[in-house]
């Protein structure tokens, strides 16, 4: 912890994180809603393919796939999850050249989510995308099926 004025504030990363007093942690844990692991049983077992893209850093993303059933053994598939930075620098001929695309993209930006629907229908799959954040408006708009989800998700969300 370290006031800084905000005629001295820089956006350095190396700048800020200096000469700061440890006061405490805090661990916050948002599991995964009940039904979702069997919401994910039942879509494989329909032949859907489920991809999650979030914000979560990876580590976090990882155990959350598992936990719901998107990944099923993460030092076979440990391939199949990737950080957005990973993902945004694969070109179209990458992206082709893939046998699967990525199951997790963590650290996710709205662009990385329309990338992500847009190699999907390179290989011609129908793509239903969920959000409810802003974040997802973009890539809700290019899904063939765009779900803005709950009663507070975002207005932009809802009108894509």
């Amino acid at each position: 912890f370290r006031l800084i004025p905000i005629e001295d504030f820089e956006d350095k990363r190396e700048t800020v994180e200096q000469d700061l007093t440890f006061v405490g942690m805090c661990g916050i844990y948002d599991p995964p809603r009940e039904a979702v692991p069997d919401s994910i049983r039942i879509a494989h077992g329909a032949g859907i393919i489920v991809h999650m893209v979030t914000g979560d850093h990876a580590s976090t993303a990882l155990s959350i796939a598992k936990q719901i059933g998107i990944i099923k053994d993460p030092h076979t598939q440990s391939h199949l999850v990737m950080t957005a930075s990973q993902f945004d620098k694969l070109s179209d001929e990458d992206l082709k050249q893939m046998d699967h695309l990525p199951l997790v993209i963590a650290r996710c930006t709205p662009e990385s989510k329309v990338k992500l629907v847009k190699a999907l229908h390179a290989r011609k799959r129908t793509v239903a995308m969920t959000g409810d954040g802003t974040n997802d408006a973009a890539a809700i708009k290019v899904a063939d099926v765009g779900i803005a989800m709950g009663v507070g998700g975002s207005g932009v969300t809802k009108e894509a």
